[in-house]
């Protein structure tokens, strides 16, 4: 499975958190381990916002355990919402191809 969080930079209307502070703070409010993060740029009540998505692919129970926690992480980082997203899809991590040569 795979969540998908998206959380923007502003408190209130004031541009006051930077990327690095929402994936340090997500990673230990949600004990994150192994994710994917990236900074964007979207809308929030039609005006612009930098922000910041977080990836987590997992099992179903570490995606779920994940997904609890996130208002936990809203109320630490000051914000109304956070906008999470599961897809159901298979996912998987897959291990490099090692020539044999190689593993001997």
């Amino acid at each position: 499975m795979k969540l998908t969080l998206t959380i923007g930079h502003n408190v209130g209307a004031m541009p006051t958190l930077t990327h690095e502070y929402v994936v340090r703070t997500a990673a230990d409010v949600l004990a994150l381990d192994a994710f994917t993060a990236w900074q964007t740029v979207g809308y929030y009540h039609g005006a612009a916002e930098s922000g910041t998505r977080i990836e987590v692919c997992a099992d179903k129970s570490e995606v779920m355990r994940i997904y609890d926690a996130v208002p936990a992480l809203a109320l630490d980082l000051m914000q109304e919402s956070i906008y999470a997203s599961i897809e159901h899809d298979a996912h998987a991590a897959v291990a490099a191809a090692v020539p044999a040569a190689i593993a001997q």
